[in-house]
């Protein structure tokens, strides 16, 4: 029998499937409370006094100090400032404490999606000398200009990377929990093209570390993209084109552009997918014969892990590439894996209708080599998250 422990170490906010959960807490022996921290939202309205008072102790005690735009700055905070940062500050902060305290044996607290509730766990429990863990979420932004990974660790004081290396010891190249594939197998989708749709995003592109799609100039970029890879595709490639739309759970994301692009599809009778589950995702994947996607993010590293013929496009002129990084998608590219836009993306899929042409490609050493490489340098398919963070924590 093993000894089961009190909990000293929390994983909150982790998109790990149940199995995982299960063994990681086995393996610690029980040292692990796995929950999902959520803070009850209090009822508040905006208190103009409060606000106003705020404004104005600012720019009385700074007063020789601003500029115009600092002074134009805080005035906006006056009506933009969240509840949950003002108004709500405070129980929120005891709802926090109280948890911690009545967690008194905690002594790591490991988080993923960065909610807004889990940032004030994390910071709560800094100031409590709580060690804080950082797993990285199922895409790569190490790569791009204005990342946020930086401003990411400075909350944390590890940071478990998809695989990635890093001069900083902070950074440990771990791998993820994140079920990549799946052996789950449609047989109606065998002989399709997958094509598994991003979205142009309504927030601007400064508020996202993945901004290409983001903001109206890159969301009409990612339309006519788009919209020229369908046109530019055989008729013979678009029967065998089944499109999985971006998971309506994330609507309240859309810039109208989205629409417009379905509205296209539709109208030229292109195969519509009638699930937009994400949980389907590496089924279908696993299934097709090609699958196609037009954005760079987790159903890319999706596909490449599964050794699947995979055709990459995305808004490659707004992917501003960080001077370390400028060949990181070198060797993809090469393979005709990725491509900067649409149209050749097209072009080379028209190639390979005919039978057995993809598997010539895919299958090709160039084609191969380039693709192990790349998840190589980035990903870390050892499976060595759970381990090293059951070092971590057994050493408590």
């Amino acid at each position: 029998m093993r000894y089961i422990t009190k909990p000293k170490a929390i994983i909150t906010g982790c998109y790990w499937s149940e199995i995982d959960k299960v063994n990681i807490n086995l393996n610690s022996n029980g040292k692990i409370l796995f929950t999902n921290f959520f803070i009850p939202q209090k009822e508040a309205k905006y208190n103009y006094t409060l606000r106003n008072n705020l404004l104005n102790n600012i720019l009385t005690n700074n007063r020789n100090q601003l500029s115009k735009f600092d002074k134009f700055f805080f005035y906006t905070l006056t009506f933009s400032m969240p509840i949950s940062l003002l108004e709500n500050s405070c129980p929120r902060i005891n709802f926090t404490e109280n948890f911690i305290n009545n967690n008194k044996n905690i002594k790591i607290i490991i988080n993923e999606n960065l909610s807004e509730d889990n940032l004030l766990l994390i910071a709560v429990s800094r100031l409590r000398s709580i060690q804080t863990f950082y797993t990285e979420h199922n895409v790569l932004q190490i790569q791009n200009i204005g990342n946020i990974i930086n401003l990411i660790k400075d909350k944390f004081d590890k940071y478990f990377t998809l695989g990635w290396k890093h001069t900083n010891n902070s950074f440990i190249p771990a791998g993820s929990n994140f079920s990549w594939s799946k052996n789950i197998f449609f047989k109606e989708y065998s002989k399709s093209f997958l094509f598994i749709s991003g979205i142009p995003e309504l927030k601007p592109a400064y508020l996202r570390s993945t901004y290409s799609d983001s903001g109206v100039f890159n969301s009409n970029k990612w339309y006519f993209n788009n919209l020229t890879f369908f046109k530019c595709l055989s008729e013979l490639a678009k029967k065998n084109i089944v499109f999985k739309k971006y998971p309506y759970a994330f609507s309240y994301l859309l810039h109208e552009n989205y629409k417009k692009l379905i509205n296209f599809i539709s109208a030229n009778k292109i195969k519509l997918l009638k699930s937009e589950e994400i949980e389907i995702t590496p089924g279908l994947i696993s299934s097709a014969k090609l699958v196609i996607v037009n954005y760079f993010s987790t159903p890319s590293l999706q596909s490449l892990i599964s050794n699947v013929p995979t055709i990459i496009f995305c808004n490659y002129e707004q992917n501003f590439l960080a001077k370390n990084y400028k060949n990181f998608y070198l060797d993809l590219l090469k393979a005709n894996i990725l491509h900067k836009n649409g149209h050749t993306a097209a072009k080379f899929i028209n190639k390979l209708v005919n039978d057995d042409a993809i598997q010539i490609w895919w299958t090709s050493k160039k084609t191969q080599n380039a693709r192990k490489l790349f998840l190589k340098k980035n990903i870390n398919l050892s499976l060595n998250l759970s381990k090293l963070l059951v070092k971590e924590i057994n050493t408590l």
